[in-house]
């Protein structure tokens, strides 16, 4: 078995984090689309915003996580290797 040079490895971390982060944008998506239409089949309240009494909680909050996620993946390999040390 031959071994991995560190372009191969950072690569391969590289493919993982955007991997990952897919996983969690779909999950997200599916979840929060169902969330919402819930929300709007449970009728509206005098303090709705857009029609949603709760959802858009779950999505801002949720959304800043996928947004940090977004931010670890889509930087670059080298950034994660440089900030762990040798």
């Amino acid at each position: 078995m031959s071994e991995l040079n560190p372009s191969q490895i950072r690569a391969s971390e590289r493919a993982y984090h955007l991997r990952d982060f897919g996983y969690h944008a779909t999950v997200f998506v599916f979840i929060n689309a169902l969330l919402v239409i819930v929300d709007v089949r449970a009728g509206s309240g005098s303090q709705a915003i857009l029609g949603l009494d709760w959802a858009y909680w779950v999505i801002l909050f949720w959304g800043l996580g996928l947004v940090s996620h977004a931010v670890y993946a889509f930087s670059s390999a080298s950034d994660h290797n440089e900030s762990l040390g040798p």
